[in-house]
C-alpha cells in the first residue's frame, strides 16, 4: 500500500488510490492499517458477495448486507480517523441469472439490483460496479447476456434510473406493517420507496392511500392502495408524505433487526414452535421452527444445515473487540451418543476454533450449558456470519452472547 501510494501520487498528485479486501474482510483490513496502510489511501473498497446474497437466500438478514459501511467506518475510525469518511465502492458485486450461484428462480437476480442498490445507497456506499454489463467468463452474471439479449436485471437497473435519477438523495426507512424494510428516496421527479417482504410467506401492506406501483423486473405500473408484498421487491412512484416523513425522522436511528440492540447486555435465540431471535440470528431463520422440532418443540436438531450458523445484530457487537461469553443450552441426543461441540468465531486473527466442549452423558435428557469466554472476538461478518456450531448428534435449547466489557 505504501509503496503504491507513494509511487502513484509521485507520477500524478491527483490520482486517487485505494484499498481493497475481497468479501467483507475488514479484519483484513484493520490489520493491514495497524502494519502501516493507515494514511495511503483514498478510498475503501470491497467484494461483498455473500453478505447481499443473505438478502436474496435468507429473507429477514438485510442487516448483514446494511451493516457493512456502519461497520467499516468503526475500523476507520480507530485506525485512521482522517479516514473516516473516504468513499466506499463495491468494486465487484452480482448474482447470477441460473446455475449453480442461482437456487431461487430465474427473476431473482433482477431482483437482486434493485435490493443491492437500494440498500447500498442507504448505507452511504459510494458507488456499486455490478458484476458484470455482459456474461463474460464467470457464468450468467451480466445484465445481458452474451448475445446482447437484456435480462430482467437489465430491465430491473433500467427502471430504477428512470425513477431515482442519476443521484438519488436517500431520505430514510421505515418498517411496514413493522417488520418490512421500505427506503425512501428522492428521485428523478419525486419521492420513490423501495420495498419488498421480509419473509417468504409475504404479507399485505395498507399505504394508506392509491399509489403508482412499478415492478422493476417488467416495468408494469398499477396503481393502488394496498399490495400484497413477496421478496420481490417493487418501487413506489409518489410516497404518501405519512411514510415520507417518518423515512426522515428514522434516517438517523440504527437500522433494525427486530429491534433495537445497541444497548443491550446480551442476545440470544430460543428454539420452539416458533423461533425466538432477540438480536442473535440464524440463516435458518423462520424455516428452522417449521423444520427441526424435538421434544415438542423445545429445541433445535444438531444436524440441520444453517441453523449452526449465527449473525449478531451489529448494533449490540461489532468490531470493537470486548470481553464476550457464548453460551449453549445443549444436550446428547435421545440415543445418548457421545457429541462433541465446536465453536468457531471471528477474531482479531480471522476465524478461529475455540476449545470444544464434550457434551456429558445424560441419561435423564437433562440440558447442560457450554460456555466459552472470548476476549479477541471481533465480529466484522467477513462471510456473513460471526460464529458457527458444528453440526452433530447434539440437540440445542438456546445460543447467548453475553458482553462483558463497556
Amino acid at each position: 500500500m505504501i509503496a503504491a501510494y507513494n509511487a502513484a501520487k509521485a507520477a500524478d498528485p491527483s490520482c486517487k488510490v485505494g484499498i481493497a479486501a475481497k468479501s467483507v474482510a475488514i479484519t483484513y483490513l484493520d490489520q493491514a492499517m495497524v502494519a502501516g496502510a493507515k494514511g495511503h489511501f483514498d478510498y475503501v473498497t470491497l467484494h461483498p458477495y455473500e453478505s447481499a446474497g443473505c438478502t436474496m437466500t435468507h429473507p429477514g438478514t438485510e442487516m448483514e448486507y446494511l451493516q457493512i459501511a456502519g461497520t467499516l467506518r468503526k475500523m476507520l475510525a480507530a485506525r485512521d480517523p482522517a479516514k473516516v469518511n473516504c468513499p466506499i465502492i463495491f468494486t465487484e458485486l452480482g448474482f447470477a441469472a441460473s446455475g449453480q450461484y442461482n437456487k431461487i428462480g430465474p427473476d431473482a437476480q433482477g431482483q437482486a439490483v434493485v435490493k443491492y442498490y437500494t440498500m447500498g445507497i442507504a448505507q452511504g456506499i459510494t458507488c456499486i460496479q455490478w458484476f458484470e454489463a455482459m456474461d463474460g467468463d464467470s457464468g450468467p452474471m451480466g445484465l445481458l447476456e452474451r448475445t446482447g439479449t437484456p435480462r430482467k436485471s437489465f430491465t430491473a437497473l433500467t427502471e430504477m434510473i428512470k425513477l431515482f435519477g442519476q443521484h438519488p438523495t436517500y431520505l430514510g426507512w421505515v418498517l411496514l406493517n413493522d417488520k418490512h424494510y421500505g427506503f425512501v428516496f428522492q428521485g428523478a421527479k419525486g419521492t420513490v420507496l423501495s420495498t419488498w417482504a421480509s419473509t417468504k410467506s409475504g404479507d399485505n401492506v395498507n399505504f394508506g392511500q392509491p399509489v403508482q406501483i412499478i415492478d422493476p423486473l417488467t416495468g408494469n405500473t398499477s396503481q393502488a392502495a394496498a399490495y400484497a408484498l413477496t421478496t420481490g421487491p417493487i418501487l413506489v412512484d409518489g410516497v404518501p408524505e405519512k411514510l415520507v416523513q417518518l423515512a426522515k425522522s428514522n434516517k438517523a436511528k440504527p437500522f433494525t433487526w427486530g429491534g433495537d440492540y445497541t444497548g443491550a447486555k446480551s442476545v440470544s435465540v430460543t428454539y420452539g414452535d416458533k423461533n425466538v431471535e432477540m438480536g442473535l440470528h440464524t440463516k435458518s431463520a423462520e424455516s428452522i421452527a417449521a423444520d427441526v422440532l424435538a421434544y415438542g418443540g423445545s429445541a433445535r436438531v444438531g444436524t440441520v444445515p444453517g441453523g449452526n450458523v449465527f449473525m449478531v445484530d451489529p448494533n449490540f457487537l461489532s468490531y470493537t473487540t470486548t470481553p464476550i461469553e457464548i453460551s449453549v443450552v445443549v444436550r446428547r441426543n435421545d440415543s445418548n451418543e457421545p457429541a462433541k461441540l465446536t465453536l468457531t468465531y471471528e477474531s482479531t486473527s480471522g476465524y478461529k476454533k475455540a476449545e470444544p466442549y464434550d457434551v456429558p452423558e445424560n441419561k435423564d435428557k437433562e440440558w447442560q450449558t457450554a460456555k466459552w469466554k472470548i476476549d479477541d472476538a471481533q465480529f466484522v461478518s467477513q462471510w456473513a456470519y460471526n460464529f458457527t456450531l458444528n453440526t452433530g448428534k447434539y440437540y440445542v435449547q438456546s445460543v447467548t452472547v453475553t458482553k462483558f466489557g463497556k
